[in-house]
């Protein structure tokens, strides 16, 4: 049985006083000036359970002046304290329960008999929800200026909208209805000598705003700061005061007993050595800050003498701010450790160090914290530095996420976004948690413009993906999340930056360098497996085909080279340059069906293997069969398969991508094609994440019959070969 949160409505009850307590705990004996400092308390969520048909549910509110805590208890599901109707199965629930209260809201236990949305990719004509995927639409007119971050502030302010960014300077626009008018851009913060940058904004418990940003100084100039610094406004953001600094590289060093000339010499090592990307929320109930920090490993040479190794490391850190003094705490705490050789949870990979960097962390309905950021694990760099094993695929960037039950200890990262082709990275990650703790996580990449030998921040473009219900945080990674989403729509070759987000009433915004405000509705999903059967795989009848010669018609450019078969399995043997085809007889399709099979491939061969789709006239012979080509390309040179696309005059129509990475030993992959009216993708390995995607012009035919095929001087072997249709 699943159990499921509809609307929960409960009231927040004045206190006429909050009492401090270390625990959290009400008490009794309240000082007269506490009193009067949380006459007004203000509240957040800081953990919820449901309630089930067994036992009661309870959500909790915190203080975060004080640190009071209030509970207030939901009643287990039962006709005593709900009105109850049977419900039937559809789009959206199981048979089972409706529970409803005016107080306790509406809750729903239903088995997993669900039916299927009318749509994938559109709203459902049942239950009227956005299915499957992101649906972005341009939201307001503002350009964003450089790394740009929404807020919306508390009712307090009346939910006024921040619209953050730098040109060298912090910028400002406000929004006083919820993003569709704006004010005009004001200046937050101005440094002379100073590049800032990277924004953020938080409420604090007392209404006043923290706005945080990097400064970088001129290396050229006598200071040579590198600092993370703040403004605070006290009117709802339409005037900024000076904070002060978070951090400030000299006062760090004289702090860790380095002088002022070793703090220079650790800053002229590297451009723009420094902090960055400062992000602020509540850990424990106290303003948190965290922020990548590059300069440290460079001043106390956390990896011995050599300046690029320890260049190639960073830290993730984090101080807290106190609000009687309103400043922030000189003591640091390290989140992630760049420094320290790991592994991400279930790469494979050997421990390394890392780039640890640009931390986001949200929080979940039972208090957990997650956290997102930008690593290094599979750049190219640890081998040239170390002489460790080269990786066959590298990637500067990818994105990971890491949790902690208490906001100090944080697991071992996990890769939840690795990009597709070799040399292309996915960086500059953002989240955010919906009500039902499914992870919106967005990020930038080239993953495309690589494969044109446009690679970096200039070729990359925001994408946007959302975890899968129901998945234990302990279980997230690369699988657990559905489609990712081309937010802006940013062509190939352009870009889209530094992406934002905010989540508000399940509707996501999102904010990029030089990009409008976008909007879209969270995507719903009745089943996992409706994604499955729309995305990584196709319903229909599966064919098995068994591969001996009757099975097949064979041609060949060459009378010398024939297939050889062994028990349900072919090798393609080419020892002279020439074409290995086989069309499997007597099996037909239209153009939604998928190709399944097993390819090994020897280690001192390349390999250009691949399959027909839609062979019309295969009786034309070797050259002349009339069919759109997949082929699966892997070069001994560099151990990596590649996919490309010729049409069926064996014009080359573009390469689809890196499938998957190889050793130097005889490798074996499996493979999915699926064909679905136009479009083509390819899966590699495990079937659940596709690699490559190509939408197929309508003047070439998809229809007809399937075929093998092997080229050049490459030798495989195709087992386990089934077509589903």
């Amino acid at each position: 049985m699943k159990i499921r949160g509809l609307l929960i409505l409960l009231s927040v009850f004045a206190l006429s006083a909050c009492a401090k307590s270390n625990s959290g705990n009400n008490s009794s004996d309240i000082p007269e000036e506490q009193v009067e400092k949380c006459r007004e308390p203000y509240y957040h969520l800081d953990k919820k359970l449901d309630p089930t048909e067994e036992k009661d549910g309870y959500i909790i509110y915190q203080c975060a002046v004080c640190g009071y805590k209030k509970e207030e208890v939901i009643p287990k599901l039962s006709s005593e304290n709900y009105e109850v109707e049977e419900i039937t199965y559809n789009c959206i629930h199981g048979n089972g329960k409706r529970y409803t209260s005016e107080i306790y809201g509406t809750y729903e236990v239903s088995d997993d008999m669900r039916s299927k949305h009318t749509v994938y990719g559109d709203v459902c004509e049942v239950c009227g929800h956005l299915v499957g995927e992101f649906k972005f639409s341009d939201f307001s007119t503002p350009v964003c200026a450089g790394y740009p971050r929404l807020y919306q502030l508390s009712e307090y302010w009346e939910n006024t909208w921040l619209l953050g960014g730098d040109n060298g300077r912090i910028v400002l626009r406000r929004s006083y209805d919820k993003g569709k008018t704006w004010s005009k851009e004001d200046i937050v913060a101005s440094m002379p000598g100073y590049a800032c940058a990277n924004v953020d904004f938080f409420e604090l418990p007392n209404h006043d705003i923290i706005c945080s940003f990097r400064a970088i100084g001129n290396i050229s100039s006598t200071k040579n700061n590198r600092k993370l610094h703040y403004v605070i406004s006290s009117d709802g953001g339409e005037t900024w005061i000076d904070g002060g600094d978070i951090v400030d590289n000299f006062l760090l060093g004289i702090s860790l007993g380095y002088s002022e000339n070793e703090v220079t010499t650790a800053m002229t090592l590297k451009n723009n050595i420094g902090f960055y990307e400062p992000y602020v929320d509540y850990i424990d109930n106290v303003p948190t800050v965290m922020y990548a920090d590059d300069f440290t490993p460079m001043l106390i040479k956390a990896k011995g003498a050599s300046v690029s190794l320890n260049y190639a490391t960073q830290y993730l850190m984090s101080q807290t701010f106190d609000m009687e003094t309103m400043k922030w705490s000189r003591e640091r705490t390290i989140v992630m450790d760049g420094t320290k050789d790991k592994s991400p949870t279930g790469s494979g990979l050997a421990p390394r160090i890392s780039r640890d960097g640009m931390p986001v962390f949200s929080r979940m309905k039972d208090g957990t914290y997650v956290l997102v950021f930008e690593g290094t694990y599979r750049d190219s760099d640890y081998h040239s530095l170390t002489g460790e094993p080269a990786l066959s695929e590298v990637h500067p960037f990818e994105i990971m996420l890491s949790y902690s039950k208490d906001g100090i200890t944080w697991s071992n990262p996990v890769e939840i976004y690795t990009p597709h082709n070799n040399r292309s990275k996915s960086s500059a990650p953002y989240i955010c948690v919906t009500e039902d703790d499914r992870l919106v996580v967005s990020f930038q990449t080239d993953e495309e413009a690589v494969l044109s030998d446009k690679v970096g921040d200039a070729y990359s473009v925001m994408k946007c993906m959302v975890s899968k219900p129901g998945i234990k945080i302990e279980d997230i990674n690369q699988d657990s999340f559905f489609a990712v989403n081309n937010v802006n729509n940013t062509p190939v070759g352009s870009a889209s930056l530094w992406n934002g987000m905010m989540l508000i009433d399940d509707k996501l915004y999102t904010c990029s360098s030089s990009c409008r405000l976008r909007v879209s509705d969270i995507p719903v999903y009745a089943d996992p497996k409706d994604y499955e059967n729309d995305e990584i795989h196709i319903d229909g009848e599966e064919h098995v085909v068994a591969i001996n010669s009757s099975s097949f018609t064979a041609y060949s450019s060459s009378n010398t080279v024939v297939p050889s078969y062994g028990e349900n399995k072919v090798t393609l043997d080419n020892q002279t340059h020439a074409e290995q085809k086989l069309i499997i007889n007597d099996l037909a399709v239209e153009n939604k069906y998928q190709i399944d099979c097993t390819i090994e491939s020897v280690s001192d061969r390349d390999v250009n293997f691949g399959f027909y789709l839609g062979a019309l006239n295969p009786d034309n012979g070797a050259d002349k069969i009339t069919a759109l080509n997949i082929h699966l390309e892997r070069a001994v040179s560099s151990l990596s398969w590649s996919t490309h696309l010729y049409d069926f005059n064996q014009a080359y129509a573009g390469q689809l991508g890196s499938s998957s990475s190889a050793s130097s030993e005889s490798t074996t992959i499996k493979v999915r094609v699926i064909v679905k009216q136009q479009t083509i993708k390819v899966l590699i390995d495990n079937m659940k994440k596709v690699v490559n995607e190509y939408e197929v012009p309508n003047t070439y035919n998809l229809n007809g019959k399937i075929g093998l095929r092997n080229q050049g001087t490459s030798k495989v072997t195709i087992s386990e070969l089934k077509i589903t249709k």
